[in-house]
């Protein structure tokens, strides 16, 4: 048994002054319901949204979300938003990090819709992707960069324009490789891999070398979720309407075609490597053909062990923080949902969000995975991590 906050194998980190907190204690293999602490702060403020690049920052332990397309009250278009946020999982607090508007002079992407977003902890920068971006518009007094790529300093919360021809404007997922310090995003049918070096601040095009028969060259993958492995040195991918998942290893070049998932449907279907079970994690949010797409999400996951299977994890009605069964303020049960979402390393925890509970109040739904029997501690937390 679990009780208060637990050590975590992969560490706290100490950096700037600032601890990343240590992980929250909630029951393995449960789904949590936590209700965001303010209704219309933060992205997804109304519960529903989809698009945005969600993203763990390793240096402050905070997640940061870019774009997308969300509802607020700001009077601001909904679709390819300018804002970026930031929010703890065990604060449940959000930050505004970058406004919709800035004042002249300051920099920023104009309204990233779906990029290429990801965190470089070496430089402590986010590098954005262009991706599908909306034109610049005239409400704002600050300029607004198109179909260029971004660095955004965290430090300072400013945002940049390396000097990089880019031209790969169909780029959706990113991936930060630390031994190449590298940037890496599929092209359309994984039959090649962008590649931004860093160091050298270089841009070119690798064709990886697909085995015969594996059919990696005709799947549609560039615009799907990808899944890194840092141990393993691989990159796992879905091609969801075909029901394909694909391994592309860094070292060898290799695109390789593991095995069906159980299930097809929508592109940009969610997919997260947990790093604590060395496992994929896949909430698949509708069968394909259904139009119910904001149901619930059935949770499969993939072993290493069992390279070729997936197994379907028994979804449980979620419960709040109090371990008391999650209900919405009218008091009718609330469905485990979801189109955007991150596994924080550090709280060992998969965060899924995305689609309105009934009575439009956004709701992070947790879930910590473990091989065995559900731990049914309790879960407790610190900070305001705990219902309205």
């Amino acid at each position: 048994m679990r009780l208060g906050v637990i050590g975590s194998s992969i560490g706290v980190v100490l950096l700037a002054h600032q601890a990343v907190a240590a992980p929250i204690n909630i029951p393995t293999n449960t789904w949590v319901g936590v209700r965001s602490p303010n209704y219309y702060q933060g992205a997804c403020p109304n519960g529903e949204c989809k698009h945005i690049r969600v993203i763990h920052n390793s240096t402050d332990g905070r997640i940061y979300w870019l774009g997308g397309d969300y509802t607020s009250e700001d009077g601001f278009p909904q679709s390819g938003t300018n804002e970026l946020w930031s929010y703890s999982i065990a604060g449940n607090d959000w930050r505004l990090e970058v406004d919709y508007c800035n004042p002249p002079g300051f920099i920023q992407p104009s309204h990233p819709d779906e990029v290429g977003f990801a965190f470089d902890p070496s430089r402590n920068k986010f590098w954005m992707y262009p991706g599908f971006q909306y034109n610049p518009d005239t409400q704002c007094q600050s300029t607004e960069v198109y179909q260029k790529v971004m660095s955004y300093d965290v430090p300072s919360r400013t945002w940049a324009v390396p000097n990089l021809t880019w031209t790969a404007y169909h780029t959706r997922f990113s991936q930060y490789d630390a031994v190449g310090d590298r940037m890496l995003m599929f092209d359309y049918d994984g039959s090649s891999i962008l590649e931004h070096n860093l160091a050298t601040n270089v841009v070119r095009r690798i064709n990886t070398i697909i085995p015969a028969g594996e059919g990696a060259g005709s799947a549609f993958i560039g615009w799907a979720w990808t899944a890194y492995d840092p141990v393993g040195r691989n990159i796992y991918v879905l091609c969801p309407s075909k029901g394909q998942l694909y391994r592309y290893n860094l070292d060898t070049n290799v695109m390789k075609f593991m095995c069906n998932t159980p299930v097809t449907g929508p592109d940009e279907q969610m997919l997260f490597w947990d790093p604590v079970n060395h496992v994929l994690l896949f909430p698949f949010r509708r069968d394909r053909g259904q139009t119910d797409i904001a149901g619930p999400v059935r949770l499969f996951v993939w072993r290493e062990s069992a390279p070729t299977t997936w197994s379907e994890i028994a979804i449980t009605p979620p419960v709040d923080m109090q371990g008391n069964p999650l209900r919405d303020t009218a008091g009718n049960p609330v469905e485990v949902k979801g189109r955007v979402g991150v596994f924080d390393p550090i709280q060992r925890v998969m965060m899924i969000t995305g689609f309105d509970s009934l009575d439009r109040v956004p709701y992070m739904f947790l879930y910590r995975f473990a091989d065995g029997p559900i731990d049914a501690v309790p879960p407790s937390a610190p900070a305001n991590l705990r219902p309205r």
